[in-house]
């Protein structure tokens, strides 16, 4: 979780943030985290597809993450989760995915 939301924040070649860029361009970047891996996309207008792909593979194979941005999603992530802690929904959720894991 934490690579991923740092990542898209500081992804290269341009100092220009990527989730500003792809909005610019009609898109917008994601990416979720399951029980067993993280998936990511992106979607853009067709005229900025190249680009935009090249800069989605740079998340992978130029990935910076200054250790501000680090920091910021370090509280971000636990922010997150002190929320999903008084979540009965989100709790229910963990106790399946236990259940199932464990052959209950």
């Amino acid at each position: 979780h934490l690579a991923t939301d740092a990542g898209f924040l500081n992804t290269p070649p341009r100092a220009q943030r990527y989730w500003t860029w792809s909005a610019d361009h009609g898109g917008s970047p994601n990416a979720f985290t399951s029980s067993e891996n993280t998936n990511y996309f992106f979607d853009v207008n067709t005229d900025g597809f190249e680009e935009a792909l090249d800069r989605f593979a740079q998340f992978f194979t130029k990935p910076l993450m200054s250790a501000d941005a680090t920091m910021r999603e370090i509280k971000a992530v636990d922010s997150e989760n002190q929320k999903n802690l008084l979540s009965d929904g989100w709790r229910m959720n963990q106790v399946s995915v236990i259940a199932f894991t464990v052959g209950f």
